[in-house]
């Protein structure tokens, strides 16, 4: 999405959402570790969250959950650009910004979001 926005891979893998499926179903296959151990309470305290992260595989899981979810974003917001002509020199950043701290770049493309309106198409 960001070195090349134009490639008709980029847009089947965005529009397609293959990516993001994969990974949560990696995520379900790591996470299922939680349920059979019945570890569910865990998710109910930060002591209980920092417990189950000693363990690699939830770790993994952890991460995994964390790429799902910035790729959904992500591919939102370069779609959400296309239709609005927001300047691909702004949605770099933004998708940047998503990646490394998810909700700081979502908050930046919606306020970058507001200078460009959406495109009114004529109705005939």
């Amino acid at each position: 999405m960001i070195v090349a926005p134009k490639w008709h891979v980029t847009r089947w893998l965005v529009k397609s959402k293959m990516l993001i499926v994969i990974l949560a179903c990696l995520y379900i296959i790591y996470i299922v570790g939680v349920f059979k151990a019945g570890n569910l309470s865990s998710f109910s305290s930060l002591e209980g969250i920092k417990a189950l992260n000693v363990k690699d595989e939830l770790v993994l899981a952890g991460w995994i959950h964390y790429l799902a979810f910035d790729l959904f974003v992500g591919s939102w917001i370069w779609q959400n650009a296309k239709t609005r002509h927001v300047s691909h020199a702004w949605v770099v950043p933004s998708l940047l910004l998503t990646f490394m701290f998810g909700p700081v770049g979502l908050l930046f493309y919606l306020g970058i979001r507001l200078m460009y309106p959406p495109q009114i198409q004529a109705v005939l």
